[in-house]
């Protein structure tokens, strides 16, 4: 079983890791994009430096999540999906984070959005509410 540790205070109710995360359509098929953060696995800001892992949950995708580090700023993360012309839109939502052998909680399969990036699942939520709610 892959061990995913939740950071200090990123621990909501019920135990849960919860994180602010950005839920990303493409400007174009990705055929025509060259996004090569989706093979790394890592979404970068125009310089190269690190914002955080990327999720897709469809073949090919049409939307990216990425879940930035707990170090780097929003604001950060916002001016770089600003700045990325293969970004047409993004909206920030509520993340619940759990280790891909872990048992999720059924009101969270059943009202959150999966993804999966094959180190760690990812259900997100259009509110804090939402998430901590599903989670009962």
């Amino acid at each position: 079983m892959a061990s995913v540790e939740p950071p200090p205070g990123a621990l909501t109710g019920n135990r849960r890791h919860r994180r602010i995360a950005y839920r990303c359509a493409f400007t174009e098929p990705l055929a025509h994009t060259g996004a090569p953060y989706l093979v790394e696995g890592i979404y970068r800001d125009p310089e190269g430096e690190r914002i955080g892992p990327v999720f897709t949950n469809e073949d090919p995708p049409e939307e990216f999540l990425v879940l930035p580090d707990e170090e780097v700023p929003l604001v950060h993360v916002e001016a770089a999906l600003d700045a990325d012309h293969r970004v047409a839109s993004y909206e920030q939502v509520v993340g619940l984070l759990f280790d891909p052998q872990e048992q999720v909680p059924a009101g969270v399969e059943e009202n959150g959005e999966r993804w999966d990036n094959g180190e760690l699942v990812v259900y997100t939520f259009e509110s804090d509410d939402e998430a901590l709610e599903a989670q009962y």
